[in-house]
């Protein structure tokens, strides 16, 4: 059959639009096709239709009828034809689908046939409609057009799912067509447009328009430079006029400049000169040495650094914005002092809230409280600073005073913060009274041994049900003896084991 066609002397081309049922897409892909080939008689090219699967007579759709007249089409007449992937693949030279499904279903039955005759490229004719663009077959992806007749819907959304199904293959066609007619005008009278197509769907950069927009990005001229006095000029076309203008490229600074801070600083002090003086005494930010294009000064500075040690080398402020770690207690107790809450007279200032700060444009003092734990968090340490004199809250010995007016703003507990409070006090009070029953430590938590061997498994369940031991230990403040890793007869003093060691 592949010979018998070769042998034919026809220079013209057959296009097939292929759908399901051919009730829809199909046929207007051909009518439109039909009314744009009319106007190009040197275009020797048939159009026909075939169904994906059973055709079934008498599925035209009345809105298909209407939306055809209106737009001046003839729909093609006859009988319904189901596609042969034997007999219409080879007869066709051009087989287009409709969308991405259609498209595999049909790749996948004529994909055989390759493997019976490879040097046939038949699933190369196979292309999408919507694979035809402005810029040609290889310039964009394929597009899918929905079959408007796919859901159920009204009257009047069915037409509407028409028209717009019209107007997106006219647009595929027309993209079509031209690529045809450029075909066929760059092959000459020499070539058939058969051929020419053919080795346009087996290379589709061959494509005119893909080659046209090729040939007109290698003949732009590319711009000559000429360095002179340390500059790059080139020629421009700018208003029409010719002239001469220069590249603009940052200064380049030899190898390991800025591993030196006083290049650092100089660099930066030529910065804030360029800009009117020292700005007022402030550095500037790293967005604004960024913004200016001095991003390897800017690294630089991170490097040694970052403004804050390059403040306190030229002895300058920094511009808006804290030094990173600034945000200590001694520092948030003096910035919150202006904001506290004042109560009756004699009694404790507490916290603002988050909004009141807000409305203060204090925004920086909200981000430091939850830099430093939350409200809660800053009350507690606030505490331990006030009673610790002002110094650091690390010495701070002694528990919180959670009754003092800084601690007062608390968040309320939930459901199981509440039972856990108490599963904690049901515990500590078991512990009290196993102390004064069985004469422990009262300054030492019992052990699981000491507590096992006093038979009061209860307590031991209870332990386990408020968190463990360790943590009633540290709720009633008394010292968690460690006995894991332990063995029994183990000395743990120092002298019994330089004893051991040295003896």
């Amino acid at each position: 059959m592949e010979l018998h066609r070769q042998r034919q002397q026809s220079s013209g081309c057959v296009i097939m639009c292929l759908d399901e049922g051919e009730s829809c897409r199909s046929l207007l892909t051909a009518a439109m096709l039909q009314v744009m080939l009319a106007r190009l008689p040197h275009l020797d090219v048939a159009v026909t239709t075939a169904s994906i699967g059973p055709a079934i007579p008498g599925m035209r759709s009345p809105n298909l009828e209407a939306v055809a007249s209106e737009m001046d089409l003839v729909l093609p007449a006859g009988t319904l034809h189901e596609f042969d992937e034997l007999r219409d693949t080879v007869r066709c030279d051009l087989i287009l689908t409709m969308d991405r499904f259609d498209h595999a279903e049909v790749q996948k039955e004529v994909s055989v046939l390759d493997r019976i005759n490879s040097s046939g490229f038949y699933t190369q004719r196979i292309r999408q409609l919507g694979s035809f663009g402005p810029g040609g077959l290889a310039a964009r992806p394929a597009l899918d057009i929905a079959d408007p007749l796919y859901a159920k819907m009204t009257h009047g959304a069915e037409h509407a799912a028409l028209r717009a199904a019209v107007h997106d293959i006219a647009a595929a066609c027309r993209h079509l067509v031209r690529s045809l007619a450029q075909l066929k005008a760059r092959a000459g009278a020499s070539t058939s447009l058969r051929i020419a197509l053919a080795c346009l769907l087996q290379c589709p950069a061959l494509d005119p328009q893909v080659l046209t927009a090729r040939r007109r990005a290698a003949s732009l001229r590319r711009p000559l430079w000429r360095s002179e006095g340390g500059r790059l000029l080139t020629l421009r076309t700018l208003r029409g006029e010719g002239r001469v203008v220069a590249a603009r490229r940052a200064p380049v600074v030899p190898c390991g400049h800025w591993r030196d801070t006083r290049s650092v600083d100089e660099a930066l002090q030529a910065w804030m000169a360029a800009r009117g003086g020292d700005g007022g005494g402030r550095l500037p930010t790293q967005a604004a040495l960024r913004a200016s294009s001095a991003n390897s000064l800017s690294w630089a500075v991170d490097r040694h650094g970052g403004m804050a040690a390059a403040a306190r080398r030229l002895d300058l402020a920094m511009a808006r914005r804290r030094p990173n770690g600034h945000w200590d207690m001694p520092a948030l107790a003096a910035e919150l002092a202006p904001y506290l809450l004042r109560e009756p007279e004699g009694s404790a200032p507490r916290l603002p809230t988050a909004a009141a700060l807000v409305a203060e444009g204090r925004t920086d003092l909200v981000r430091a409280i939850r830099l430093n734990g939350g409200f809660k968090a800053c009350a507690r340490k606030l505490v331990m600073y006030e009673e610790a004199g002002g110094g650091k809250e690390d010495g701070v010995d002694g528990r919180l005073n959670l009754g003092s007016h800084w601690a007062t703003r608390r968040m309320p507990q939930t459901p199981g913060q509440a039972r856990q409070e108490g599963r904690l006090e049901a515990a500590a009070a078991r512990v009290r009274a196993l102390q004064h029953a069985h004469a422990f430590d009262p300054r030492v938590m019992p052990t699981h041994a000491q507590l096992r061997a006093a038979g009061e498994g209860k307590t031991i369940a209870a332990l386990l049900g408020a968190g463990g031991a360790r943590r009633v230990a540290a709720h009633m403040g008394l010292r968690f003896q460690e006995t894991r890793g332990r063995r029994p007869g183990r000395r743990r003093n120092e002298e019994a084991l330089q004893e051991v060691v040295f003896v």
